[in-house]
């Protein structure tokens, strides 16, 4: 299992606490048949409410640590669009092998780089894309997956 997994399944297992918890408060809300039950009721009422209240901190620290997750796998794909800081606008293209890459001029067509193989064209990482430009800086433009300018 890899972190992400790990963060999910703990999302899932703990907002089934959650459910099973909020249902056995539910259930002391209920009218007591036996005298006597006040003080248990009560006590038990405040356990429950404090777990409940842990599980959800639990599920909301796993929730952010994911999205942040999310946010730090930015990839790029073949079709997307970069410019440098000069202005020179690029497209990131498939080579010639199975998972090459290149990155082509737009302004004259040329190969701005060697083709170089990368692990998955649809998710070539900030690495990949540095090896392949020569550690060039180069902003993503335009985001050929999602179809939109970024």
């Amino acid at each position: 299992m890899d972190t992400r997994e790990i963060l999910e399944r703990l999302i899932k297992d703990h907002q089934a606490g959650v459910d099973k918890t909020t249902k056995e408060l539910a259930e002391l809300d209920r009218p007591r048949l036996k005298h006597g039950d006040y003080g248990y009721g009560i006590r038990a009422k405040e356990i429950l409410e404090t777990t409940i209240k842990e599980y959800q901190g639990v599920i909301d620290k796993a929730k952010y640590k994911l999205a942040k997750m999310v946010d730090s796998e930015a990839t790029y794909s073949i079709g997307d669009r970069f410019i440098r800081r000069d202005g020179e606008k690029y497209l990131l293209a498939a080579g010639d092998k199975y998972n090459d890459a290149v990155l082509i001029a737009l302004q004259n067509g040329l190969p701005q780089t060697d083709e170089q193989e990368v692990g998955n064209k649809r998710k070539i990482t900030p690495e990949e894309l540095d090896h392949l430009s020569n550690a060039g800086r180069f902003t993503r433009y335009w985001d050929s997956q999602k179809k939109q300018m970024v």
